[in-house]
């Protein structure tokens, strides 16, 4: 995500940052952003826990579906 940004952009950020908030709300502005990147991931590696979990599943259902087939088939 700030593969793209580089140190002068950083500085400047900082900058804009100082200006409109002080510079004694940036500690809890950064413990802000911080929880919310935090729950942010956590709530994305939730979702893609629960699609891989869900595809196990489905692959399982389909495989037993599958063999239930092959037994009620008679062979000729």
């Amino acid at each position: 995500m700030l593969d793209n940004i580089g140190f002068s952009e950083l500085v400047f950020i900082f900058l804009i940052v100082i200006v409109f908030f002080g510079p004694r709300r940036i500690p809890e502005i950064a413990r802000t952003f911080g929880k919310l990147m935090y729950q942010a991931k956590k709530a994305f590696t939730d979702i893609q826990d629960e699609i891989k979990s869900q595809n196990i599943e489905d692959e399982i259902s389909k495989t037993s579906d599958s063999d239930k087939d092959k037994k009620e088939t008679p062979n000729s």
